[in-house]
């Protein structure tokens, strides 16, 4: 594990980026509300950076429990639910303020397809099936390994067509 210092600086700026963001404090008024949605997003970016599943970080968690304003240490269920609720929207905006640089960085595009369908070609064709199909083009920042933009298609399209739309969400 890292220094406990840079986790402390790292808590602040993703607690300053979540307020940049306008996320709210929580998403419904009715529900009990232990965990804050701030404190949602700092334990997915605290497993994403130690690449550990929540269960394994149970004892660092309560290291930094002061640093995070935590009542308890929630259950790994809680964490994995917060992440099927929260938008796309919602984590560009916050990865946009989290990465907010004024120098040139290099990004790549790429994509790629998936079928919908586990047939073969052959029977498909015979069957006279119609093919489903997803394609994907995504860009990256290559420093920082970090996915920018995304675009979805339900068609075989051009990659070429999508280079706009993926720049201007990058530069956002």
């Amino acid at each position: 594990m890292k220094k406990k210092n840079f986790y402390k600086k790292l808590i602040r700026r993703i607690s300053s980026a979540v307020k940049t963001s306008r996320i709210p404090r929580s998403f419904s008024k009715k529900n009990n509300n232990v965990f804050s949605n701030e404190q949602h997003i700092t334990f997915q970016v605290l497993m994403q950076l130690e690449r550990k599943r929540f269960r394994d970080m149970e004892r660092f968690l309560e290291l930094l429990a002061e640093e995070l304003r935590l009542p308890k240490v929630p259950h790994f269920t809680t964490i994995n639910k917060f992440a099927l609720r929260m938008k796309s929207l919602m984590i560009e905006g916050l990865i946009a303020n989290l990465v907010k640089c004024n120098r040139i960085t290099t990004v790549a595009i790429d994509g790629t397809g998936f079928s919908l369908i586990r047939r073969s070609t052959y029977f498909s064709t015979v069957v006279g099936e119609i093919k489903r199909f997803i394609q994907c083009v995504a860009s990256a920042d290559i420093k920082r390994k970090l996915v920018t933009a995304v675009r979805l298609r339900r068609k075989k399209r051009n990659e070429n067509i999508d280079v706009d739309y993926l720049m201007k969400n990058t530069k956002k």
